[in-house]
């Protein structure tokens, strides 16, 4: 809070007080703040060493604390406050009733911080732990691959017939394609005997062709039931044996 002119000798001989214990205490502005628990950018200390500022009781009581503990030939922090108190006389700030809250606030955030990079950090070693043990996952993978593809070159090599196993095979020679042209059908045999005796111009007579040799080409296909298995032909819809369908 900015001081007026009225509080400015109260507050001038605030300050050589203050600047007298810190002196004497061999503490910086900055370790003093710190001490404080105060932020180390602001220059609190130095505009109260400058009367620029008017102080809380509650301020006072901590850097008297803070400078107690670093000399403590000042005496207890109690005393050093009583002598800050009565250098600053009736220009202290009033406290301010939400402080506690505050304060409270600040420490909660601050817990709930340190709480969230705890756990951040142990997200990052977990991660870290996944890859490494990836890593080792694949190396061992990678060995008994390398393992596995040993041993078979090593059977390979004590097998009598795994070179002729291994050879390649020649392709199958396809059978030569027939043409047309020649394939062999049935032609009627002629009697050479019969030929000489008929007159020119008259047909040879024919003989039948053997049943055994040659089969009906419009013949159904034989297919068998698959309920009963008995061979029937194929475009009977209904099994003889069984009376079922025979492709159900």
């Amino acid at each position: 809070m900015r001081p007026t002119a009225a509080d400015q000798p109260y507050l001038d001989c605030f300050a050589a007080e203050l600047q007298r214990a810190r002196v004497a205490a061999g503490l910086s502005r900055l370790a003093l703040a710190r001490a404080a628990g105060l932020s180390a950018k602001a220059d609190y200390v130095w505009r109260l060493e400058r009367a620029q500022r008017r102080p809380r009781r509650s301020m006072v009581v901590r850097l008297a604390g803070a400078l107690a503990a670093a000399a403590p030939a000042l005496g207890s922090a109690d005393a050093v406050a009583e002598q800050l108190l009565v250098a600053l006389g009736p220009v202290e700030v009033p406290e301010n009733p939400l402080a506690p809250r505050t304060e409270y606030l600040r420490r909660r955030e601050r817990l709930l911080g340190a709480l969230e990079r705890d756990v951040r950090q142990q997200e990052r070693d977990l991660q870290a732990r996944e890859l490494e043990l990836r890593a080792r996952e694949e190396a061992v993978e990678a060995r008994e691959e390398a393992v596995r593809a040993e041993e078979h070159r090593q059977f390979l090599a004590r097998s009598p017939w795994a070179e002729a196993t291994l050879r390649p095979v020649s392709p199958a020679k396809a059978p030569p394609a027939t043409s047309p042209a020649s394939t062999t059908f049935w032609t009627p045999a002629t009697s050479t005997t019969a030929a000489e005796e008929l007159e020119p111009g008259a047909s040879a007579p024919t003989s039948p062709p053997d049943p055994s040799r040659h089969t009906r080409a419009d013949a159904p296909e034989r297919v068998r039931c698959r309920n009963c298995r008995a061979l029937i032909e194929g475009d009977r819809r209904y099994c003889p044996q069984c009376g079922r369908n025979p492709r159900l």
